[in-house]
């Protein structure tokens, strides 16, 4: 009898220790397959019973830190080339170099188009400004404002790029105050650009003038990369050509924690955001002032 519940007993426990295994070869083979970082293998791996009960909730929250540490990790070994355009030059060249003065010519051509368009535009066709043309002026203003290539590099540039004195090994002249000067100068260009850009759209008349001539200035954007492409091509000589092969050679990190504080929850690399929505609502602002204006002097709009 007594041997009878023994083997009972022996049997039981082995039933037990066998379930026990199989948990631990499921959890082991789990973390096998569960990749380095990844958050959510792992927390899969490892959980057990009581943690399954937790249902969807914990695994979206386990996602998102699995976002968020994978873009932390991202920021930390980003690194970015530099612009191929005239800026580059502003930023890698000695102060009166060739190429130095080259960049700061073309910048000049950029500033004096957008200023002598600027004083052409005029808004004087009171009669045939239709309710149309004024619809389509308001939906283009988050397409203006994104298509100033300029703009949008600069609002990147100066919230998520860190200067790395590692670029004086490659260019004694690329210092930190010059990088800074490169990034105003673009920031300059950007605004004018978009000025000009917005000014001429909101005192265009016809639907169709709208859409033509916000094509047209579209290539204004690009005249310092045509130039900057002529350089690399070998038509400003092998002394601007070899400096272009310079500028491709130079790579800024990324802003990481060290350099990326902030106010509360706002960090330095959140001001492109800050500064795009910022410019969009002072368009906004801009646009309906002018409605109000049209409609006060001019007593509104005639339909088509």
């Amino acid at each position: 009898m007594s041997s009878s519940n023994s083997s009972a007993d022996d049997y039981s426990a082995s039933i037990k220790k066998y379930e026990h295994d199989e948990e631990d070869n499921r959890v082991v083979e789990r973390t096998a397959m569960a990749k380095p970082g990844d958050v959510v293998a792992l927390a899969t791996a490892t959980e057990t019973s009581s943690t399954r009960s937790l249902g969807k909730k914990s695994e979206s929250a386990l996602s998102v830190l699995s976002m968020h540490s994978a873009m932390i990790s991202k920021r930390k070994t980003d690194t970015y080339d530099l612009a191929e355009d005239v800026y580059a030059f502003m930023f890698v060249c000695p102060v009166l170099s060739t190429p130095f003065i080259f960049s700061m010519y073309v910048w000049a051509i950029k500033i004096i188009i957008y200023s002598i368009l600027v004083s052409d535009i005029n808004y004087t066709e009171e009669d045939d400004t239709y309710k149309t043309a004024t619809a389509a002026k308001f939906f283009l203003i988050p397409v203006a404002l994104s298509m100033q290539g300029d703009l949008m590099h600069a609002f990147f540039c100066m919230a998520n790029l860190s200067y790395s004195p590692e670029v004086l090994k490659i260019s004694e002249s690329a210092t930190k105050p010059k990088l800074l000067f490169s990034f105003l100068l673009r920031l300059a260009d950007g605004f004018f650009s978009l000025a000009v850009n917005f000014y001429l759209m909101l005192t265009t008349d016809d639907t169709l003038g709208v859409f033509t001539n916000f094509a047209a200035l579209y290539f204004l954007q690009d005249i310092d990369d045509v130039f900057y492409g002529l350089v690399e091509l070998g038509f400003f000589g092998d002394g601007m050509e070899h400096w272009s092969t310079v500028c491709k050679s130079v790579t800024l990190p990324r802003r990481s924690d060290a350099d990326n504080k902030g106010c509360g929850s706002l960090r330095i690399s959140h001001l492109d955001s800050v500064m795009f929505f910022t410019v969009f609502v002072i368009l906004l602002i801009f646009y309906f002032v002018f409605i109000g204006y049209v409609y006060y002097f001019y007593g509104g709009f005639d339909a088509i």
